[in-house]
């Protein structure tokens, strides 16, 4: 399943997408976030330097009807 994971710092978006968490994670909140950091730093949306900065965000969407 996917989920969109926005990472935020002091109330700026500096990335959102769409994330897939490992299929072998224990915690899967823990593996989106860690898939979304990885994805942002691949995307230049952040550096190490940002940890312990920023916030990340699950967005709510409604279910299919």
């Amino acid at each position: 399943m996917e989920r969109e994971v926005i990472i935020v710092r002091d109330g700026a978006i500096l990335w959102r997408g769409l994330v897939r968490a490992g299929k072998n994670d224990r915690a899967p909140a823990q593996g989106y976030l860690n898939e979304a950091w990885r994805l942002a730093l691949a995307d230049g949306a952040l550096t190490d330097q940002d940890a312990g900065q920023v916030q990340f965000r699950f967005s709510v969407r409604e279910a299919p009807q």
